[in-house]
């Protein structure tokens, strides 16, 4: 019943890479075991005692992807795509089209699996459903591939492994690589509208690996499953048994949220038992696991990455041209070296306008300037503008759009010269040039919809607390609490204008969340 033959490692951290053996050994051992249980794992004594929870899972996996379309804002689809990675002998098959039938869509599946013997077994299995009784999902179809999930998706010779955290900071600020898009690895590139990893997830040489995988495999708000009928604890005793074909245990909750945390994900919460009828139609509680999360249009940066300098009069194409408040940071040589590496792209996190003037007013009272002080959604373009020909910036700066969402409370009017912190945590698409300014005001306008969407969920909201961000609006009888000392950025600069870039499960670890 369990694709995972026979181990994780006792470290449940321990996402990456196989002790001992390189990747090519230990596909080749995975590859010959499974052709040497082809037949047990395609007999009915393999699936007599789960077919409630395999039952169970098809439904689930069906349904959550198609609400997952809806929550998006689309429409129900006639057609859905499901990529079965490692699917054996296709134990998920007739379940994902009795689901399917219910709700009135089509599926084309996709089986990918190493073991040539289950892929032929997997085939005669769907022939078998698309040609069976009048009506028993024949409107569904089946395709098949052999081959290594991550080499097919990625490309071979990809690597997410990196000997430190400054290594790993250099080489993949925004992502743990995407691998490369070619004439191998295209057809099953954003595609999908569901990637399902059963009772094998466990088997992977690189979890990290595996997940990135997921991601460039799935359209948007496609949704990335990982399940075991059987449970987390039958894979920890699979891992005891043989930690060279299951070498690593299935995430737990905080493993998972960690594991997509870098990703396009959004990760909801683990289920790991349910109440079914079982064959005899009484209840029965069954253990399993079900770990899921939808793709997203935002993913955070390894870093956060922070900012503090004076607002620039920029290129006079802010408010004015693209109706958003725009704050460009001053450039200074502190600002130059931090972008220095920071890819060209539309970033988004929290920004803050600093006040404090303590200007009084008639009555004697502080004045406080509206709109200081306070936290601002921000989505941030870092890069050279090149939609504006013949105005491109002369070099790489920050260009912050804020997001009012509070009219009434919310700056007015320009804020140059004035000094603003940004915090920077997350990532939504590389700098491009748009064919005509109305399509970049329209992406800019996707963009803050999405910046809006991230910064309302986990780990952005909690990097709102950011001592950074937090200091500035501290007050007291609509005072800024000043301790006397400016804040200096460790990275560089001075108390003008000066960064610095925290590994960002450093930076979450400081939060509520942490």
């Amino acid at each position: 019943a369990g694709r995972e033959a026979y181990v994780p490692t006792n470290d449940d951290s321990d996402l990456t890479m196989v002790e001992g053996m390189t990747e090519e050994e230990h596909l080749e051992y995975q590859r010959r075991v499974f052709d040497e249980k082809a037949d047990f794992f395609n007999s009915v004594e393999a699936v007599e005692k789960v077919v409630p929870i395999l039952r169970h899972l098809g439904e689930r996996i069906v349904r959550q992807m198609v609400q997952s379309r809806v929550d998006g804002g689309g429409a129900t689809e006639e057609e859905y795509k499901i990529l079965d990675v490692a699917c054996g002998t296709g134990a998920l098959f007739p379940y994902y089209l009795q689901a399917a039938d219910e709700l009135g869509i089509r599926l084309s599946i996709v089986g990918l699996d190493l073991s040539p013997k289950m892929i032929s077994m997997a085939e005669t299995n769907a022939e078998k459903l698309l040609f069976g009784p009048p009506g028993d999902g024949t409107t569904h179809s089946f395709q098949f591939v052999l081959g290594d999930f991550v080499q097919t998706i990625l490309g071979v010779g990809y690597e997410t492994d990196y000997k430190d955290k400054d290594s790993m900071r250099a080489g993949c600020l925004i992502d743990s690589g995407d691998g490369v898009e070619d004439e191998l690895t295209k057809d099953h590139r954003g595609v999908y509208d569901a990637v399902v990893f059963n009772a094998c997830f466990g088997n992977f040489y690189d979890q990290v690996a595996t997940t990135t995988a997921a991601c460039q495999s799935l359209k948007p708000n496609g949704i990335f499953t990982i399940s075991h009928p059987l449970g987390a604890n039958f894979v920890r005793q699979l891992n005891a048994e043989d930690p060279n074909m299951v070498p690593h245990h299935l995430p737990t909750d905080f493993d998972f949220r960690r594991l997509t945390r870098t990703q396009p994900l959004h990760a909801y919460d683990i289920i790991e038992e349910v109440d079914l009828h079982d064959c005899d139609e009484n209840v029965q509680s069954y253990p399993l696991y079900y770990a899921s999360a939808s793709r997203v249009p935002h993913r955070p940066t390894r870093d956060v990455m922070r900012f503090r300098g004076v607002v620039d009069r920029g290129y006079g194409r802010g408010g004015k041209k693209l109706g958003f408040p725009t704050a460009n940071l001053q450039s200074s040589p502190s600002i130059r070296t931090a972008l220095k590496d920071v890819p060209m792209g539309v970033y988004f996190g929290w920004a803050v306008i600093e006040d404090s003037s303590h200007e009084r007013g008639s009555s004697g009272a502080d004045i406080r300037k509206v709109g200081r002080n306070v936290w601002h959604k921000a989505v941030v373009n870092v890069g050279f503008s090149p939609t504006f020909d013949g105005e491109e910036n002369r070099e790489k700066i920050i260009e912050a759009h804020l997001i009012l969402d509070d009219v009434e409370n919310d700056i007015k009017g320009d804020f140059y010269d004035e000094t603003m912190r940004l915090a920077l945590s997350g990532f939504l698409r590389y700098e491009q040039k748009f064919p005509s300014f109305p399509e970049l005001v329209q992406a800019i306008n996707i963009d803050v919809s999405n910046a809006r969407d991230a910064l309302g969920m986990q780990p952005f909201l909690a990097l709102r607390s950011d001592a950074f961000l937090a200091e500035p609006c501290k007050r007291i009888d609509n005072r800024m609490v000043d301790d006397g000392d400016v804040w200096v950025g460790t990275s560089g600069g001075d108390e003008y204008s000066s960064y610095e870039f925290q590994y960002l499960e450093d930076a979450i670890a400081d939060t509520l969340i942490g």
